[in-house]
């Protein structure tokens, strides 16, 4: 027998919702993301556009937050002027308030201005929040029939790198190998501390190496992202089996710079 289930939901959704949140996307922004060099301060104004993708008139309003990465990797909403390194104070948006009608497309202005004596890498968000009631829709997954209310929030990311803070510098505070429960394999976590004042951009490597000094195998550590006076763990599944005995896992990051930074574990297989 078919079950319902009703769902009320906001921006950020799970499982099944992400899988089909486009389909029930009321609205989208575009770019999603800025990257800006506004000079200490100066300021400058960007624009992004907002499109109703539904068939009925929707109210938006247009807000800016703040945003973290903790060291996990998860991403925390705050409100303006949270975080340290915030520019969400520096941001004007125009307008504050609008309706689309269906298919409508409109363009929000924020304005960027700078505060004296600022430098590196600062970050807030522009959000885009529908105001008005959204219309119950409905899909199906399997035996379970699902009435969604989704009131959607759009987080438009903004990235200030004042100029006069080029060198970058950061380092391998800690890699540690332990056994996973939950994927029943080997992960190695490698704490990446960023000692400078902008944003970076890391990549690398990690060898399994034995006792003579040579590679069993390697891995690739996906690129992510490393905020100013913040440290980031990285994880990395080993889904090879190792004979057992003693190794050294050796992890090699690429943050930008003209050299390398490095740091081993030693560990053992039983």
């Amino acid at each position: 027998m078919s079950k319902k289930i009703f769902v009320i939901t906001a921006m950020f959704t799970a499982s099944f919702l992400l899988v089909t949140g486009m389909a029930f996307a009321a609205f989208v922004a575009t770019p999603m993301e800025f990257h800006t060099d506004v000079a200490s301060g100066e300021e400058a104004t960007y624009t992004f556009y907002v499109r109703n993708r539904g068939d009925e008139t929707i109210a938006l309003k247009v807000y800016t937050g703040d945003f973290w990465i903790q060291v996990d990797g998860k991403e925390v909403f705050l409100d303006p002027g949270e975080v340290e390194r915030s520019c969400a104070t520096w941001l004007e948006v125009t307008p504050e308030e609008l309706e689309l009608g269906p298919d409508e497309s409109r363009a929000i202005r924020f304005k960027m201005s700078v505060p004296p004596e600022k430098r590196g890498t600062y970050w807030g968000m522009v959000f885009v929040e529908q105001t008005t009631k959204p219309t119950i829709k409905s899909a199906k997954k399997g035996e379970h029939q699902f009435s969604i209310l989704s009131f959607q929030r759009v987080g438009v990311r903004v990235f200030e790198n004042a100029p006069g803070a080029e060198k970058s510098d950061g380092k391998i505070k800690e890699v540690n190998v332990s056994w996973s429960e939950d994927d029943e394999l080997l992960k190695i976590d490698l704490v990446f501390e960023n000692e400078g004042e902008t944003l970076l951009k890391c990549k690398g490597t990690i060898d399994i190496k034995d006792l003579t000094g040579e590679t069993v195998t390697s891995m690739e550590v996906q690129e992510f992202n490393s905020y100013p006076k913040a440290a980031r763990t990285r994880t990395t599944l080993l889904k090879e089996e190792l004979a057992p005995g003693q190794y050294t896992a050796l992890a090699v990051l690429d943050y930008g710079e003209e050299y390398l930074v490095a740091g081993e574990a030693v560990f053992e297989v039983k």
